[in-house]
């Protein structure tokens, strides 16, 4: 009965002892490590607009920003989901879901305490672009441009941009879905202007509708930002950091040089 009893006790301070053990390994391995095994997802939330984001059929295919996030991601230890969406939903999923990364986006003061910023992508500079076809354009000054009809994508920044100028959103300011049909109505002549920091890129796929020749650019700048990485304010700033360290060694890679500093 004693040895019944010693043998009991042995085996009971045994599986106390291993149970001790285990908790205090867990406690002590790396948060790296537990994350390699069921990795954080992270949900890149973006829009149609080359030569940035190229897409086909509602999915991602190339651009410049698409790419450079597709391979820092590789290189950390979370997942990707990348989803297309209008622009004003994108905007408001990345405002309120945590783990939501949304690109490329401007930062701009108003947006400063929206998101955390994570990378630049691109310097850009903003110009009224018309249609060839449109010999009536006439401007020295924004308040000139205030005489014509402009057309730009809801909620995006040039909204913004043009609202603070003295456009009126339903008289001298139309907005749409996209980009891709703000520069239709221009084309068809349904708008006189849009704002732009560039013609749609020639490196969109083939089957691009639009031929982008007939616009020009007006010389006169209206706005100068810059295209941002930037993160849900609940993403933690684990993430963030490992996503700026990753995302600043591929910019840092020739192919994408160009597109980092010009």
């Amino acid at each position: 009965m004693i040895k019944q009893c010693l043998g009991n006790n042995i085996k009971n301070t045994t599986i106390t002892a291993i149970a001790m053990l285990a908790l205090l390994v867990s406690n002590l391995l790396p948060i790296s490590y537990l994350s390699a095994k069921e990795p954080t997802v992270l949900r890149f939330v973006t829009e149609d607009l080359p030569p940035h984001q190229i897409t086909k059929n509602n999915e991602l295919v190339g651009g410049r920003s698409y790419l450079i996030l597709k391979e820092a991601i590789e290189k950390t230890q979370y997942s990707a989901q990348f989803d297309v969406l209008p622009w004003a939903r994108a905007y408001t999923i990345a405002q309120n879901e945590e783990n939501v990364i949304i690109f490329s986006i401007v930062r701009s003061p108003e947006r400063e305490n929206e998101f955390k910023w994570v990378s630049k992508l691109k310097d850009l500079e903003y110009n009224f672009y018309y249609a060839n076809s449109n010999q009536s354009i006439k401007i020295d000054s924004i308040e000139d441009a205030l005489k014509y009809k402009v057309v730009t994508t809801r909620g995006g920044i040039e909204e913004d941009i043009l609202v603070e100028r003295g456009f009126v959103i339903g008289e001298n300011l139309i907005l749409t879905r996209g980009y891709i049909e703000a520069w239709e109505m221009v084309s068809k002549g349904r708008a006189d202007l849009t704002l732009a920091s560039q013609l749609l890129s020639k490196d969109r796929p083939e089957n691009n509708p639009l031929n982008m020749s007939p616009y020009t650019k007006h010389p006169l700048k209206i706005s100068a930002m810059s295209l941002y990485v930037a993160a849900n304010k609940k993403t933690s700033d684990l993430i963030v950091s490992d996503l700026q360290r990753m995302i600043a060694s591929v910019i840092e890679q020739e192919k994408f040089k160009n597109f980092a500093e010009n």
